[in-house]
């Protein structure tokens, strides 16, 4: 009994993704609700090319992007200096 279960819900699965019917998938489409075909554009369209630059100091680097001291989040907060 189970396996007969279990076959009409698989049946039943399989059923509700089909479409209508073979008519709708054997129909020739509308020609006037087609857009007309354009080619797809160029896989490379858009792209930048890079050239390597030259190393620079990594100290520097660091130094630029890090916060001064006026920007950091607990200085800013009243009461919360940077010792307590």
């Amino acid at each position: 009994m189970p396996f007969v279960i279990s076959t009409f819900v698989a049946g039943v699965m399989l059923a509700g993704g089909l479409p209508a019917g073979p008519s709708d998938l054997l129909a020739p489409l509308d020609s006037e609700s087609v857009p007309a075909w354009s080619p797809p554009p160029a896989p490379t369209r858009g792209l930048r090319f890079f050239t390597p630059a030259e190393p620079k100091d990594w100290r520097q680097l660091n130094r630029d992007v890090t916060p001064s001291v006026k920007t950091r989040p607990m200085d800013a907060m009243p009461g919360m200096g940077a010792g307590s």
